[in-house]
């Protein structure tokens, strides 16, 4: 994770993390069967990225313009909500999202990697993107990952939170007791 803008950044105040999915969750391709139903393909690592996020008080939405059946399954396997999908306008559907949660901008990390994330921005206290951004949307952000959308980006932007935030070791540890290890069930894809 790099920081890229001049912003001063407050990590300590984020409570909720809220993403853009094509491009964040998957590499920004979307693959179409005979039948023309979408097949997306997530990272099992972003996945317990959720889980980690929650362990540190951290609550999750996703954020999309387009609508997909896959999203919507992820999201309910991720226990993922709210889940706003078909949203041309994601400022306003951001600040609608926050009112819902009892938010407000200073409390919110934004993930987005295309011009459609760029409202979003705007609202979000820090804004995160992917390498293969557009150059506005790299502009308009304040850290930029290593790891592309679909590929540990999300993994990455919570690991990086939870350590600013100094509750990554606690929850680390936590993983080394067996009992912690089996709270999370397979089918959730929170991971090996």
């Amino acid at each position: 994770m790099r920081k890229v803008s001049a912003r001063n950044l407050d990590p300590m105040a984020i409570r909720l993390v809220v993403t853009d999915v094509d491009g964040i969750w998957t590499a920004g391709e979307i693959f179409l069967d005979d039948d023309g139903r979408e097949i997306k393909r997530f990272s099992a690592y972003d996945g317990l990225a959720v889980r980690l996020a929650r362990d540190g008080g951290i609550r999750f939405a996703l954020l999309s313009a387009r609508a997909s059946q896959a999203v919507t399954l992820r999201a309910r396997q991720l226990g993922i909500q709210p889940v706003v999908q078909g949203s041309g306008d994601k400022e306003t559907a951001l600040r609608e999202i926050l009112g819902q949660m009892a938010m407000h901008p200073g409390q919110v990390l934004y993930m987005g990697d295309d011009l459609t994330d760029l409202g979003a921005f705007r609202v979000a206290a820090i804004r995160v993107t992917v390498p293969h951004a557009p150059a506005e949307v790299r502009a308009a952000a304040d850290l930029l990952t290593e790891h592309p959308g679909g590929g540990g980006a999300v993994r990455e932007t919570v690991e990086w939170l939870l350590r600013a935030q100094g509750t990554w070791a606690k929850i680390v540890a936590a993983y080394s007791d067996r009992e912690a290890m089996t709270s999370w069930p397979p089918d959730a894809g929170g991971g090996n």
